[in-house]
């Protein structure tokens, strides 16, 4: 595969009119009032466990109303999505296309930390957003290629074919027969298990720890977009931008403010640059975080919303249910 050289900053769409985002909005503002919705779901087609059928029929069994699958990078799974939520017809859970991306914000001159932004499609046009997201999976498989070699180099070989070759046993199943190659997306978590069976690590939490975690041996940096080109680009394409976990960037709790940016601020700061919202209910989140981000999201202006993050066995966060309740102060 020629490494593509296209810059992973994204170009302008056409215009969306903000009536029109206005009305996306208001579309996930009432699916969160209304409660039985999760907007931060993966599938197999990048970090997940769980085909995308499969993941339909447990957001059914759930009880769930609403629902976002945000695949990293990837729009693979969508069809699938779409198509088993046909055979359900009459009834189906209303469906979100979604994307999680992971972008550079500056906390301070010099110093750019990964976050991870969730773009929503409420109104639909997700697909405009597909040639972008290709490059951007050409980065990953660039940094893939460097982590191979850094692993190979520490004694623990593992190629990048290797790695590859976790996503394409799922591009052989029914549910990617016929996606364009490159579109389900490995990375860190594949190496980590493939670390994890050949006896390097005793778990995937070890081997981010010892290996593939910023700052250790194995670790390899990717070019990323950085978050206000992202929210900008988004809201071109009429997508909605929402800040992910913002728990997870030491930004709530006792390490509020440690790189002088506490929550409020930094939501407002993003709320004038053009962000939609913030995923307040997340579910690694405790009662106090979810507590705090809430107040935040509100005090900034911003659109509140919920999701577990769920991964199926690549992750402890379990999907939620009708029962899952996040209405308080809504």
């Amino acid at each position: 595969m020629k490494k593509d050289n296209r810059s992973s900053h994204p170009s302008p769409g056409t215009g969306v009119s903000p009536e029109q985002l206005h009305e996306a909005e208001q579309r996930i503002r009432r699916m969160v009032a209304e409660g039985a919705c999760d907007l931060h779901l993966h599938t197999n087609a990048s970090d997940g466990t769980t085909p995308p059928d499969v993941l339909v029929r447990m957001v059914v069994a759930g009880g769930l109303r609403a629902f976002s699958v945000t695949d990293h990078d990837t729009l693979a799974a969508l069809p699938a999505v779409r198509a088993e939520l046909a055979a359900i017809g009459e009834g189906a859970p209303q469906f979100v296309p979604g994307v999680e991306l992971s972008v550079d914000y500056e906390v301070r001159p010099g110093r750019a930390i990964e976050v991870h932004l969730l773009g929503y499609f409420p109104l639909g046009g997700i697909e405009a957003v597909e040639d972008w997201l290709r490059v951007l999976r050409g980065h990953r498989r660039e940094r893939n290629r460097q982590m191979c070699a850094l692993l190979t180099k520490l004694g623990m070989p593992i190629t990048l074919e290797e790695l590859e070759a976790e996503g394409e046993i799922l591009d052989a199943e029914e549910d990617f027969a016929d996606r364009p190659d490159g579109d389900v997306v490995v990375g860190r978590v594949q190496a980590a298990n493939i670390l994890v069976r050949k006896g390097y690590a005793q778990d995937r939490r070890d081997a981010f720890n010892r290996y593939l975690g910023p700052g250790r041996p194995g670790y390899a940096p990717r070019e990323r977009p950085s978050l206000r080109s992202a929210i900008d680009f988004l809201a071109s394409h009429g997508g909605l931008s929402v800040l992910a976990h913002p728990h997870v960037y030491r930004w709530t709790g006792e390490a509020a403010g440690l790189e002088g940016n506490l929550l409020v601020d930094v939501l407002k700061k993003l709320h004038g640059w053009g962000l939609s919202g913030v995923e307040a209910f997340h579910g690694e989140a405790t009662p106090e975080v979810r507590a705090e981000v809430l107040a935040a999201g509100l005090t900034a202006g911003l659109l509140i919303t919920a999701g577990s993050d769920f991964h199926g066995g690549n992750k402890h966060a379990a999907m939620y249910t009708a029962e899952t309740d996040f209405s308080a102060g809504l």
